[in-house]
């Protein structure tokens, strides 16, 4: 086994809540400038281009951490991992240096 595998910790699982984000970020990248073009009438063309542009910018921003988070966020964590130690990555033995 190699000093930094961490036995206990497992990785994935985290598809449900990542299409949820994913579904989210969609939603709003699309849904807000929906909206805004279809009853923003009576605001400016900046207003309106700003508005857009910052939607789809947090749809997407929301879309991609969701994506991240969904990988790298470990699914299950055992009790085994508390015999490592963290600024070493070996087994602690219980001595006291």
């Amino acid at each position: 086994m190699n000093d930094h595998d961490v036995k206990g910790i497992n990785f994935g699982g985290g598809g449900a809540t990542s299409v949820a984000g994913i579904i989210g970020g969609v939603v709003f990248a699309t849904g807000v400038p929906f909206v805004i073009l279809n009853f923003g009438g009576v605001l400016s063309p900046a207003m309106v281009t700003g508005i857009v542009i910052g939607s789809i910018a947090i749809g997407g921003l929301v879309v991609l951490t969701s994506a991240f988070f969904g990988l790298v966020m470990p699914s299950n964590i055992s009790e085994k991992w508390q015999e490592y130690d963290s600024d070493h990555g070996k087994r602690k033995t219980g001595e006291t240096t």
